[in-house]
């Protein structure tokens, strides 16, 4: 298993731009390297800095841009938009601000949902390739009796757990409730100051905006989306994460044009990137090399 060091949170200090968008917020995002862009775009509560390994990797031959979403990160804290649609309207604003074209998505967890609700509501003109990291199409179980409907689905959450977590992430149960969900996602093994890193970020993130975006994101089946898309896509899961891998398996068989790769062995958990950051890296460099960009 690799051993993060840490988030290296100053590495790409020198490489933060701001973006204001149209409604006041100011996105915050590291822009490092060059050529086609890669966009990495992080889970609920994450941040940009997270992916520190990642983008010093992939920013040897590609432009990577990772954004910390609005409320999250280095990014303005408005008092409004935690809801996948704006986060997905956010997505939009930075591209055309950058003139992007042609790029790759990289999303983990959330972030997925991000990119999904991005291409129903804008299209793929813009867009090369997905890689999608540990996201099913649902995070809530409709028929939390049959086991099978929440393999296939992800539906990890029942209709009660998840209602209790969002009125503890509001509560003054709050920091608590952060800190044991995040430990249920990452393997024993992970150093605790890398942990204590990844608590630290998540809470940057005010708990009430973070328990209203939670419950926007949960209740969303992104299926029919998921069917239509028609590019090259990367699926990535693993065996320790919480998100249970046939559903990850399911999304790759719902994209015609895709390959799945689901990481098995300590550090698979629903933080790969991290704390199996060059299985996890090996796994996006054959799939980037196996479908280069071609202009439309």
């Amino acid at each position: 298993m690799d051993q993060p060091t840490s988030y290296l949170p100053s590495h790409h200090a020198m490489h933060r731009k701001v973006i204001e968008i149209q409604d006041g917020t100011s996105l915050s995002l590291i822009d490092v390297g060059s050529g086609p862009a890669l966009i990495i775009l992080p889970g609920w509560s994450q941040t940009a800095s997270a992916w520190e390994e990642q983008i010093a990797h992939l920013s040897k031959r590609y432009r990577v841009l990772a954004l910390d979403h609005r409320g999250h990160g280095e990014s303005s804290e408005p008092g409004h938009g935690y809801r996948i649609s704006r986060l997905a309207a956010d997505l939009k604003e930075v591209l055309e601000a950058l003139s992007l074209d042609m790029v790759t998505f990289l999303a983990h967890s959330m972030g997925c949902s991000v990119v999904w609700c991005y291409l129903e509501l804008y299209g793929s003109s813009k867009v090369s390739r997905i890689i999608l990291a540990d996201q099913s199409v649902t995070l809530t179980a409709t028929n939390a009796s049959d086991p099978y409907q929440r393999l296939e689905t992800g539906g990890v959450f029942t209709f009660e757990q998840l209602g209790r977590l969002i009125d503890d992430l509001r509560s003054r149960k709050g920091d608590l409730a952060t800190r044991e969900t995040l430990r249920s996602m990452v393997s024993a093994d992970l150093p605790m100051r890398v942990f204590e890193q990844l608590v630290a970020d998540n809470m940057l993130l005010p708990r009430d905006r973070a328990a209203a975006l939670l419950a926007d994101h949960a209740f969303h089946d992104w299926s029919d989306v998921v069917r239509r898309i028609d590019m090259p896509t990367l699926v990535l899961g693993g065996k320790e994460s919480v998100v249970p891998w046939q559903a990850m398996a399911s999304v790759g068989t719902m994209i015609p044009n895709s390959r799945t790769v689901i990481f098995d062995g300590p550090g698979s958990t629903h933080f790969a990137f991290l704390e199996i950051a060059k299985a996890f890296a090996a796994a996006v460099d054959e799939f980037l090399d196996s479908y280069p960009i071609h202009p439309r």
